[in-house]
């Protein structure tokens, strides 16, 4: 006869409660990460909005700098897109 550490029904139980706290996490993380990306689209959006007004009486360099933070603010929001998609799909 086989010894085990325990039953198969406690063991399933084990997985089961595994696997909803796991489902628990991810679920949190994921809230923390549309939150940030939230912000942070709302926070380019504003600053662009600002800018376009202002954009009127900007030189060059100035438009460019702005263009280039346009940039930089697409791809992390790529990134969180990214690390989002790895944490919710397998």
């Amino acid at each position: 006869m086989l010894f085990a550490p325990q039953t198969g029904r406690e063991t399933r139980r084990d997985i089961y409660r595994y696997a909803r706290k796991a489902s628990r996490k991810v679920e949190g993380l994921a809230g923390e990460v549309v939150g940030s990306v939230t912000g942070m689209v709302d926070a380019v959006e504003e600053k662009a909005e600002d800018l376009l007004e202002k954009g009127k009486d900007l030189s060059k360099e100035s438009r460019e700098a702005v263009l280039d933070a346009l940039n930089e603010g697409q791809e992390r929001l790529g990134r969180q897109r990214d690390r989002l998609a790895k944490l919710l799909l397998p």
